[in-house]
């Protein structure tokens, strides 16, 4: 296992759960950077959390997890989810991308 700290100040963590019913994605901005021991050593202040269930055999996760790296690999995406200053404008960003 390695940190979900990717970098820029952001972390994607994700496991299973039988609590889950489908592959489901949160997305958390926090006031305070957080100590993540990130790839970069940044401390992180958003967060996309993956909550999978156990039988996602369609591999769901891999592709909403391969297409968010997609965008954070985008810096004026990630530039526009930092300033966003309403969860309105984060919902929207998201799925205009």
């Amino acid at each position: 296992m390695t940190t979900t700290g990717i970098g820029k100040n952001i972390a994607i963590p994700h496991g299973q759960s039988k609590s889950v019913i489908s592959s489901t994605m949160l997305f958390a901005r926090n006031d305070q950077k957080l100590e993540w021991n990130s790839l970069d050593g940044s401390k992180v202040d958003i967060i996309f959390l993956m909550a999978i269930p156990p039988d996602d055999q369609g591999d769901e996760h891999l592709r909403m997890l391969a297409k968010l790296s997609g965008k954070l690999m985008d810096d004026a995406f990630v530039d526009s989810i930092k300033k966003a200053s309403s969860s309105e404008q984060i919902l929207k960003i998201l799925r205009q991308q």
